[in-house]
């Protein structure tokens, strides 16, 4: 059975462990024996189980030394430790408990209510773990995102829309003409720390907006660029225009999909966003081709001289 929990037993008393594996046996648990810490080491080095059941008198070596060791053991540290004992007073179980035990339970107990004891606990770690997986899942959704941007515009022209501002080149996109750059102020929310939030920024509607920033690689590579902008986008990469998107809509993450090249080290990235009404911003992120994180991608927006900066 493949996802069988194991349960490794560390224990000379060989009726409670057969009563033990009687009880677990029919929920599809694997349980293991070890008289003798120097096999259950052994077995613990060889299949890591999901759960160790510990006596408390063990023939060769202090329960609680042990204890100790395996919560010091970098590979073993988090593993369910329980501790069983025949008669365990208060002081026992304190001991135990500060010692990281997860549990400490008693053999005068009916063995079904160890059995429910340790399922309870392997349950609960399930439960742990998945929320953690889901945890890390959300927060890799946002690594690879631009946060660092510096900020140029707004631009306008008497009697021009958005939609004919996009084909109209203001001087961040002209060359040897000079903008007035600062850096893009922080989202309303905190929460939003993965866009520009240009609503402040832009001081009405029609109009456009320019972003930059510089992006480091460690190796010259293709990647995808997973785009979203309120309203809409010209982007290029290095001087080379790699996406355009003359569109009046609110912004969702990865609405548009763009690749291009990356050269090894710095790589600078010019947006120009358009405003229609209402909200204005702008995401990017930047992933490998398959969707998987990129290491060591780093941001530099750059800090603008005096008021002007090319």
């Amino acid at each position: 059975m493949p996802d069988a929990k194991r349960i490794l037993v560390l224990d000379d008393d060989a009726a409670f462990v057969d009563a033990l594996r009687a009880a677990l046996g029919p929920d599809g648990y694997m349980v293991e024996t070890s008289r003798h810490v120097g096999d259950a080491w052994s077995r613990l080095r060889g299949c890591t189980p999901d759960l160790v059941l510990c006596s408390t008198a063990l023939p060769d070596v202090d329960a609680y030394e042990f204890q100790r060791e395996l919560r010091q053991d970098p590979d073993l540290c988090n593993l369910l430790f329980v501790l069983v004992g025949a008669t365990p007073n208060g002081e026992d179980r304190i001991r135990g408990l500060r010692m990281g035990a997860d549990d400490f339970l008693a053999k005068s107990y009916e063995v079904r209510e160890i059995a429910a004891r340790i399922h309870a606990l392997l349950d609960r770690m399930d439960r742990i773990r998945a929320e953690a997986r889901k945890a890390l899942d959300a927060m890799e959704q946002y690594v690879g995102y631009v946060t660092t941007w510096l900020v140029a515009g707004p631009y306008r022209q008497r009697g021009k829309e958005c939609h004919q501002l996009f084909e109209i080149p203001f001087a961040p996109e002209q060359a040897g003409a000079s903008a007035a750059w600062k850096p893009a102020p922080p989202p309303a929310k905190a929460s939003l720390f993965w866009q520009a939030d240009l609503a402040s920024v832009v001081g009405g509607d029609h109009c456009v907006i320019y972003l930059k920033t510089r992006v480091h690689v460690a190796a010259k590579q293709q990647v995808r660029l997973d785009i979203g902008t309120d309203d809409g986008i010209k982007l290029w990469v290095n001087g080379k225009l790699i996406h355009a998107n003359n569109a009046i809509r609110g912004l969702r993450p990865g609405q548009d999909k763009a690749r291009c090249a990356l050269e090894a080290g710095w790589n600078d990235f010019l947006l120009k966003i358009t405003q229609h009404t209402m909200g204005c911003g702008a995401c990017v992120r930047i992933r490998s081709l398959d969707g998987s994180v990129i290491q060591g991608l780093r941001f530099e927006a750059g800090t603008p001289r005096g008021a002007e900066q090319k």
